[in-house]
């Protein structure tokens, strides 16, 4: 997944296209990371909440891309796919925009099984990981800022739960009103308080808007704020008196 939202940029994938993917490739985790695998055109659409104009613009991308192989299968048939997987010679094809070799584009209709018998979902993972290692260090990398694959990833750690099509389409618009580190900073306020979802974050973000927060720094300013507020509260409440709600970022909770 890290490698996909790495080429991405690069391989100028249009956000249909990254929506489309993200769907065929939930579509395949749910089949148990099968080689190959049939699916309508409704399901798809339904699953990437593409328009049939932009679901076929955005399969065709994909498929000059060598991100998804398609098949035909005749009138009232579902056609196939097959996800290859990331590998260090199918990325470079891609950045380089250069035909791949035979080898390559060729789909593989049986399980790849390494000597050790491991099956192949997890070969498909521990290249994607070794591919990931070897990326030469980045600006963002040596400063630790967020990206919004960064903070994406983090997200879905923190949920416990791969995003829905939908979900990564809205975490998108939060992307377009607020910067990685103003989202990563929510998600942690929403972490704190333990509302796992879109909606607070959101929430979160529009609070931040109000009250000027535009950097970590400032927000870090206001959590130690909240807790020398929550700090004095707690001393001047007696022991056995009620309880004193914490002083949140959106409000009281």
């Amino acid at each position: 997944m890290n490698t996909f939202f790495r080429i991405a940029g690069s391989a100028e994938l249009s956000p249909s296209s990254r929506m489309l993917y993200l769907a065929l490739l939930n579509k395949d985790n749910s089949l148990g990371w099968i080689s190959t695998f049939t699916c309508s055109a409704d399901e798809i659409k339904g699953l990437s909440g593409l328009s049939q104009s932009a679901f076929q613009r955005s399969r065709q991308q994909l498929i000059e891309k060598k991100l998804v192989y398609y098949k035909k299968r005749g009138s009232n048939r579902a056609p196939r796919y097959e996800i290859p997987e990331l590998t260090n010679n199918l990325v470079l094809s891609i950045l380089n925009n250069t035909p791949n070799s035979k080898a390559d584009n060729t789909p593989n209709n049986s399980p790849n099984i390494t000597p050790d018998n491991t099956p192949n979902t997890l070969v498909k993972t521990n290249q994607t990981k070794s591919l990931g290692s070897s990326t030469p260090a980045t600006p963002n990398n040596i400063n630790n800022a967020p990206t919004r694959e960064s903070v994406t990833e983090k997200i879905t750690q923190e949920f416990g739960r791969r995003l829905s099509p939908m979900e990564l389409k809205y975490l998108d618009g939060l992307f377009q009103g607020a910067s990685p580190v103003l989202v990563e900073c929510a998600l942690q306020e929403a972490v704190l308080h333990q509302a796992y979802s879109f909606k607070y974050i959101a929430s979160v973000l529009n609070a931040f808007k109000k009250r000027g927060i535009t950097n970590r720094e400032q927000y870090e300013q206001t959590v130690q704020e909240r807790n020398e507020q929550n700090q004095a509260k707690q001393q001047k409440t007696p022991a056995d008196g009620p309880d004193i709600p914490l002083f949140s970022i959106i409000g009281e909770v």
